[in-house]
């Protein structure tokens, strides 16, 4: 996310940087997002209340059942699941932990991490989180009744410490995280589009191009 917007200036591009983020700022973003997503997977059929029927009948496109049941605590089709004291998502209201970071319906926003341009700390820090695991391997469990316990970072509010499930609904929770064949998980918009005519003129170019290397090999 740019803290700023270009604008082609003299056939120069020119950046006009924002002021400082305010905490309500975020908080209406943050509601804003969750009200879109909320339109779209009730369009898609692939969102589920309690007031709804609770965890479904299990019909329709068996892929977004799977990924509604990871993300809504419900039992996966594929089989059951236990959880110690695990009260189901409630609508909670528009909530700030501290400045910079809001929390809605058990959405989470924090933007009060920032990686400059000469900040390799602050990008590395960003990478491994982006980067981190699902599930932490220290964290798992294989018990002797057959069910795999996660251990949390951090207990519920109602003290739940960890999560008893069945290893197949684990495995059916971890495959709704890995993206299809060919799919872009990441996607850029405005300025940084693909298809921008000024991306050529923002994105740095490739080492080879810069050192004007051909790596065209000379067939005998």
């Amino acid at each position: 996310m740019l803290d700023g917007a270009w604008r082609d200036q003299y056939c120069v591009l020119a950046w006009e940087g924002l002021g400082h983020l305010g905490t309500s700022e975020v908080g209406e973003v943050l509601e804003r997002l969750v009200r879109r997503m909320e339109r779209h997977l009730r369009r898609s059929g692939q969102l589920r209340t309690i007031d709804d029927g609770g965890e479904g009948d299990g019909e329709g496109d068996p892929e977004g059942n799977l990924a509604a049941s990871a993300v809504f605590g419900q039992a996966p089709p594929a089989g059951p699941q236990w959880v110690s004291r695990l009260a189901p998502l409630e609508p909670q209201a528009l909530a700030y932990a501290k400045p910079l970071c809001a929390s809605l319906d058990g959405f989470t926003l924090h933007a009060a991490t920032r990686a400059g341009a000469l900040d390799s700390g602050g990008r590395e820090a960003l990478l491994r989180y982006v980067l981190r695991p699902p599930v932490a391997q220290e964290r798992v469990e294989q018990r002797p009744d057959g069910l795999v316990r996660i251990t949390l970072k951090k207990a519920y509010n109602d003290g739940t410490i960890a999560v008893d499930m069945d290893p197949l609904s684990l495995l059916c929770r971890l495959a709704t995280s890995v993206p299809p064949p060919r799919f872009h998980t990441v996607k850029y918009a405005g300025v940084l589009a693909p298809a921008s005519r000024w991306r050529s003129r923002l994105a740095p170019a490739s080492p080879a191009k810069a050192a004007g290397t051909d790596h065209t090999a000379a067939r005998p």
